[in-house]
C-alpha cells in the first residue's frame, strides 16, 4: 500500500509539473497526512530477500550465509555461483562443500518407501535447489528450513548433460553457528599446461602442518594419468579454490574434507 501511495503521489507531482499548477508535491494545499506511511508488518528475511533478486536481480541485504563466510571457507566452503561455473565431470560424480540459508523444503518418499527432502537453498551469489536422501538429515531440514537457518553442505554434484547445470545432492549437513575452525582438507585439480604450474605456486601458501592436502593429476593424454601430491601443510580454504579455478591449466578443482588412508608418493 505504501509503494501505491508513493507512486500515486510521485504521478500527481509530475502532472501538476507538466501543466504549472503545482509545485513538486501539489503546491501549498498539499496535506501533509496524505504522504504519511501505513504502518505494516515487517517481511519475514526470506520473502524480503526474495523480493530484492526478484526486483533488483541482486541481494539489496547482506546474504546471512556472509556472517559464516570466513568459518564456511576454512572448511572449504565455494559459492553456488563458482561451482556451477566450474561444472562437474561429465559421466562422473564430484565432491563439494557449500554454505547456504535452508528457505524450503519439501518432504517426500523415494520409490523404496524411504523418507527424503527437496529444498531450497540460496547463498550470496544465487538460489538452487538440492535432493537429500539421507533419512537421519530429514526432520532436522525440517527444522531449518522453520528458522532459516544457514548451514555447510557436504555435497555431490553431477552433470547427466553437458549442456544443463549440474545436479546437487546433499549427503552432510550442519548449521553454521556449530562449525568451529577448519577441516583437514584436501584439495584436487587437473593440470593441462605446465605453465600453469607458476600460478599454482604462488597461490598455495603453508598452513597448518597436516590440514592441507594437495593433490595434482597430470593430463598427459596416456590411458595412466599420473597422480601426484605436492603436500599435506598447505594453507586451503573456498576462496583459493575460487581463485585456482579461474586460472587457465588446472581444471577440476575440488576442496572436500580429506580422507585418511592415502598412500600416494610425496613429490618435492
Amino acid at each position: 500500500e505504501n509503494a501505491d501511495l508513493l507512486l500515486a503521489v510521485a504521478d500527481s507531482a509530475a502532472r501538476e509539473r507538466e501543466s504549472g499548477q503545482g509545485g513538486l508535491f501539489g503546491g501549498e494545499d498539499t496535506n501533509a497526512d496524505s504522504l504519511r506511511m501505513k504502518e505494516v508488518d515487517e517481511w519475514p528475511r526470506t520473502d524480503r530477500m526474495a523480493k530484492e533478486r526478484e526486483n533488483f536481480g541482486f541481494y539489496f541485504s547482506a546474504h546471512p550465509v556472509q556472517q559464516f563466510w570466513q568459518v564456511a571457507s576454512a572448511n572449504g566452503a565455494r559459492t553456488y555461483q563458482s561451482l556451477m561455473e566450474a561444472g562437474a565431470p561429465p559421466g562422473g560424480r564430484q565432491p563439494a562443500v557449500m554454505a547456504a540459508m535452508v528457505e524450503k523444503v519439501n518432504k517426500g518418499k523415494t520409490r523404496k518407501g524411504k523418507d527424503f527432502v527437496r529444498a531450497d537453498f540460496s547463498d550470496q551469489t544465487g538460489q538452487f535447489s538440492a535432493a537429500c536422501f539421507e533419512e537421519s538429515l530429514v526432520e532436522q531440514f525440517l527444522r531449518w528450513a522453520e528458522d532459516a537457518t544457514c548451514i555447510l553442505l557436504n555435497v555431490e554434484l553431477d552433470s547427466p548433460s553437458p549442456d544443463e547445470p549440474p545436479r546437487i545432492t546433499v549427503r552432510g549437513a550442519r548449521p553454521l553457528d556449530e562449525v568451529k575452525g577448519g577441516s583437514r582438507m584436501v584439495l584436487t585439480l587437473e593440470l593441462s599446461d605446465a605453465a600453469a604450474l607458476h600460478d599454482l605456486k604462488m597461490e598455495l601458501g603453508p598452513g597448518t602442518p597436516g590440514h592441507g592436502e594437495v593433490l595434482v593429476r597430470l593430463r598427459t593424454g596416456e590411458a595412466i594419468e599420473p597422480q601426484i601430491r605436492l603436500g599435506r601443510d598447505y594453507a586451503l580454504d573456498g576462496e583459493l579454490a575460487e581463485r585456482l579455478a579461474l586460472i587457465e591449466g588446472l581444471d577440476k578443482v575440488s576442496l572436500t574434507t580429506r580422507k585418511e588412508g592415502s598412500h600416494l608418493r610425496l613429490v618435492a
